[in-house]
């Protein structure tokens, strides 16, 4: 079975350290390969906000923020302070996009489990746990997905993309390419963040898969270029 390269985007989007959570920025990427530092689950908040991180990213980088307010609750005395704290960053994480569910629900989550242990010693830690295990289980049905998927990929095959689909659409090539298929992607546009000839063009690269647009490694098109595409093609 052939080593699959995990794109820089899947597997650095968010990283949770011992004193910070460390978001790639993707406003940047891939021309520069920078990340925002946020020691606090307001400076997570902001990042949110500010489109540092997009599609899938938030669901991390939320989840990431309350586990650091947890490591903060965790230094207060009463545990009323302790759940307040967390109620509060919990609020705050939610209401940066309102309408992402992957952040509504991750958060809802957790904070289950932490109204629950918040009296107990050591509850930030088991909520890290909690919190990376959520992850696993996300990135395991994100793979679930591909290896469905990737039954409709035929050899030869040109997958036409749009935007970024994250790890439903990496996990997808890597099971046909798993497989010893033998595919190229077209990556449409979408504006004003580009995601489709920044994110997964660079992406789809990283994996060894030939990318087509303008450029190899940064080419895309247009939203409304698909049925153009299709048409040249008689498909």
């Amino acid at each position: 079975m052939p080593d699959i390269v995990v794109p820089t985007l899947i597997a650095k989007s968010v990283l949770l350290e011992e004193d910070c959570v460390r978001i790639l920025d993707r406003r940047l990427f891939p021309f520069r390969e920078e990340f925002v530092v946020c020691r606090t689950y307001e400076d997570v908040a902001i990042a949110i906000e500010e489109m540092v991180t997009q599609s899938a990213g938030p669901f991390f980088a939320a989840s990431a923020g309350l586990v650091l307010a947890a490591r903060l609750a965790e230094t207060g005395a009463s545990a009323s302070g302790r759940l307040a704290l967390m109620e509060a960053a919990a609020a705050r994480l939610i209401k940066t996009r309102s309408t992402n569910n992957n952040i509504r629900d991750v958060i809802t989550y957790l904070m289950g489990i932490a109204r629950e242990d918040v009296a107990t010693r050591g509850f930030a830690s088991r909520l890290e746990t909690a919190m990376r295990e959520a992850w696993a289980e996300r990135r395991a049905r994100s793979r679930r997905l591909g290896e469905f998927a990737a039954t409709l990929v035929e050899e030869g095959d040109t997958i036409l993309t749009h935007c970024w689909a994250e790890s439903s659409l990496i996990e997808t090539l890597a099971a046909s390419l798993r497989v010893g298929k033998r595919f190229q992607v077209v990556c449409t546009e979408t504006r004003p963040y580009l995601q489709g000839s920044r994110l997964t063009a660079h992406s789809v690269a990283e994996m060894g898969i030939d990318c087509h647009g303008h450029h190899r490694q940064h080419g895309g098109l247009c939203d409304g270029s698909r049925q153009d595409l299709a048409a040249h093609d008689g498909r």
